[in-house]
């Protein structure tokens, strides 16, 4: 009896090896917990805010396909209960494996909930200016900032140029979105998109992206990125640009943007960070102004300090803002799996 016990279990096993070779199961995911205790100018914790994220991805991959599902557990057991699921099936190994070489194009059909991306970007948006993702709302649930029931089609040359559309055809006015993205030389990357439900409106973007570590083969980080944005109905325009450094521990930006309202933001910020003894320690001085004409202006101040130790990492960061004479502790561990 034991020995046939022993075989039952040998062929089970051998039989869930077959299946997880013929499809790979591939899971990932982070948890992060961590506290902001907020002191105020009297040196009294103010505020208390807890801050709990997780997220959960699971992959199965095929030879001419792959789906994937992501979900929050918070939402699961929230009042969404919703998992993402979105598959993406490589048409032109298909189409290969049926006698038909697409040659350097690569043809990708998405498909699924949560399948639609923004328009291709390639601001850097150092400094969260830009609060906005120009991708198209349907009537549908808007899923992770994207319409949820939708398909969509990516179209590569040879890792040169990338062509993306997607359409919400269950929604009044099929929402959609079209992009294209180009590395015309090494170091210089443009990018084109357009959506015709973006906030209710039709928009246009042109960004772009100068390396200039590639260009002039320099010893350290220098890039520059720019993004045009133009709400069409109401002629409005947006413009948001940065540039960004780093050398040998030393880190710094300067962001600028002009709003909609015609608003000129500035910010720059400069910072410096090392390991010492396995842990990372660092901190930066950052200036804003969210409206120059109105000296609108602030000085923030943070210092940080992480160590990984038993599988997690565990972080402390300090943070001070000085219009609002308010002092910020965050403690934090998270696990990435």
């Amino acid at each position: 009896m034991k020995k046939k016990f022993v075989l039952t279990l040998a062929l089970v096993l051998m039989v869930a090896v077959t299946l997880t070779a013929a499809r790979p199961l591939e899971v990932s995911g982070s948890f992060e917990s961590g506290y902001d205790v907020v002191f105020d100018g009297n040196g009294v914790a103010g505020s208390i805010k807890n801050d709990h994220k997780t997220t959960i991805s699971a992959d199965f991959t095929g030879d001419f396909w792959k789906v994937s599902l992501t979900a929050d557990p918070a939402a699961i057991y929230g009042k969404d209960k919703a998992v993402n699921a979105n598959a993406e099936l490589y048409l032109d190994k298909a189409l290969k494996e049926e006698g038909v070489d697409l040659g350097d194009f690569a043809l990708t059909l998405h498909v699924g909930s949560g399948v639609g991306k923004g328009v291709y970007t390639v601001l850097a948006d150092k400094a969260g200016f830009r609060n906005v993702k120009l991708a198209a709302y349907g009537n549908t649930k808007k899923v992770e900032g994207v319409f949820a029931n939708n398909f969509g089609v990516t179209l590569g040359y040879a890792k040169l140029v990338k062509v993306y559309a997607s359409l919400d055809p269950t929604s009044a006015g099929a929402p959609m979105v079209v992009a294209a993205q180009s590395d015309p030389v090494d170091g210089v990357t443009v990018a084109l998109g357009f959506t015709n439900a973006w906030s209710g409106v039709k928009a246009l973007t042109v960004s772009g992206k100068a390396d200039v570590k590639k260009l002039a083969d320099l010893d350290f980080d220098l890039a520059v990125t720019a993004e045009y944005i133009r709400d069409i109905d109401n002629g409005l325009n947006l413009i948001t640009a940065d540039v960004a450094g780093a050398w040998e521990g030393i880190e710094g930006y300067v962001a600028y943007q002009m709003t909609m309202a015609k608003a000129h933001q500035v910010a720059a910020r400069a910072g410096y960070s090392t390991e010492i003894d396995k842990a990372t320690v660092g901190g930066g001085v950052k200036f804003v102004s969210t409206d120059l004409e109105n000296k609108d202006w602030n000085v923030v101040v943070d210092a940080s300090a992480e160590y990984a130790f038993g599988g997690a990492t565990y972080s402390l960061g300090a943070e001070y803002d000085v219009q609002a004479k308010a002092f910020t502790l965050s403690p934090r561990v998270a696990i990435k799996f």
